[in-house]
């Protein structure tokens, strides 16, 4: 009889847990509190109510802490020795199976390698989590305020340097803050913004030996690390127009990509991943260093060459092109008007093309409706050896292949090259919309700048 009610009162307890628990109520569970900090230094942690229970920092299966007595909702624990960075869990010395915070712990003397005359600043609003990690790994970075940005920023030798920003720095609005890296002048990395897209609440997984690098950050595909790093959730790309440069991809959409900026060198990095969740492994940090050098590069042209390449439209035709059903697609076509118009050629002539794009890129358009027998039939063959980019399907269009051999990428000897993006919806969503705008970027097509267009609401 016990039994049955010790039982009855358990399952009581776990339903009303449920209920009132934010995730059943529709809501996001809080976010646990993380902080970086240093072997032998003292650190005060925020930590939720414990009904007056001690705590213990915990890892590796055993508690590194004597138990600790919170105060005023926060505990006061001098950072135990390690020679590796550790994470700790902040846990009821009596029931450590509930994680209350997270403490990750770097070696005294711990360095992470950067080179000395490149200047790694970061704004004075950036995230507290930032502030550590960078303190706690032995970088040199600085805060600064505008004043210190500008200072940094008027080197004569347009150097390499790299200032890193979170929400605050970044404005309200994707135009405040454009107008302040065009004050700036200086590399600047966006670890979160106001004006990013919707969260996806999925995880995303970087594998332990990924696949998922691209442009300067390939180089990472060939390494192994002990385990991989996951995120429980991801911020949505800037949903804006202009061409980008993937760095990090996921299954859906870019983790971390640069923007083509304006006709300046200094580049402008997005970061959609939440770092400080994963920070402390080996893997997390080599990566996220990864990106912080390669944001501070110096960029003396466009990642992958110059933005020049032509491009045929060999589906809808051009006045059926609406930025309404087909902004990215409008954005091309406006963006290749205004440049022949500001080098005064001819509307019928092409742009001049670099050497490593043989012909103008074809693009086929089939998403929407199905098209009408007249309208397929008056689609030209698709069996000339080019790039295509095939947006959606038709059922009465007969589609390229890519040939054995070749690439998705850019034809070589002749061979026919296909990317084919199957979402078939019209509008497009934004998700698709990045992608088209990543693909075509790769492709050598100009999109356009990220830029002031319009002043937003």
């Amino acid at each position: 009889m016990k039994v049955a009610t010790t039982l009855a009162a358990i399952t009581l307890a776990t339903l009303t847990f449920w209920l009132t628990s934010p995730l059943c109520r529709g809501e996001e569970a809080p976010a646990l509190p993380i902080r970086f900090g240093t072997s032998g230094k003292p650190l005060t942690v925020r930590i939720a109510d414990t009904g007056g229970g001690a705590v213990v920092l915990r890892a590796l299966g055993r508690n590194w802490t004597a138990p600790i007595t919170p105060r005023e909702g926060q505990i006061a624990v001098e950072l135990p020795e390690v020679r590796v960075p550790v994470a700790f869990s902040v846990v009821l010395a009596d029931k450590p199976q509930a994680t209350l915070a997270r403490v990750v712990v770097y070696p005294a003397n711990y360095r992470l390698a950067w080179q000395e005359r490149v200047p790694l600043l970061y704004e004075k609003e950036s995230p507290a989590w930032l502030k550590e990690w960078l303190t706690a790994t032995g970088l040199p970075a600085v805060e600064v305020d505008e004043a210190g940005i500008l200072k940094h920023a008027d080197r004569r030798t347009g150097g390499a340097a790299l200032l890193i920003v979170g929400r605050t720095g970044a404005g309200k609005t994707a135009h405040d803050f454009i107008e302040r890296q065009t004050r700036w002048q200086i590399n600047v990395l966006v670890l979160e913004a106001d004006w990013f897209g919707a969260p996806a609440h999925e995880e995303i997984q970087l594998a332990a030996k990924p696949k998922c690098f691209q442009q300067a950050l390939a180089d990472l595909n060939r390494l192994t690390w002990a385990q991989g790093v996951a995120f429980p959730h991801v911020a949505g790309p800037w949903p804006g127009i202009a061409n980008r440069w993937v760095w990090i991809d996921g299954p859906n959409t870019p983790l971390v990509e640069e923007l083509r900026a304006s006709l300046h060198n200094w580049r402008v990095v997005f970061n959609y991943l939440p770092w400080q969740e994963q920070l402390g492994m080996e893997s997390a940090d080599s990566i996220f260093l990864s990106v912080l050098k390669e944001a501070a590069r110096v960029r003396s042209r466009e990642p992958q060459g110059e933005l020049n390449r032509d491009f045929e439209l060999v589906w809808p035709p051009a006045d059926m092109v609406t930025a309404t059903k087909r902004p990215v697609l409008a954005a091309c076509l406006r963006a290749r008007e205004s440049r022949r118009d500001e080098t005064g050629a001819d509307k019928r002539s092409t742009s001049v093309v670099r050497a490593t794009w043989n012909h103008p890129l074809a693009i086929l358009d089939l998403r929407g409706p199905a098209l009408a027998t007249s309208e397929a039939a008056a689609i030209p063959p698709v069996s000339s050896p080019r790039d295509w980019v095939v947006l959606g399907d038709d059922a009465g269009v007969e589609l390229p292949v890519r040939e054995q051999g070749s690439s998705s990428g850019n034809s070589e000897d002749g061979k026919l090259s296909v990317v084919h993006l199957t979402d078939d919806a019209l509008p497009a969503s934004i998700h698709s919309q990045v992608r088209l705008m990543q693909v075509l970027t790769e492709q050598g097509v100009f999109v356009g700048n990220f830029k002031i267009t319009r002043r937003e609401p």
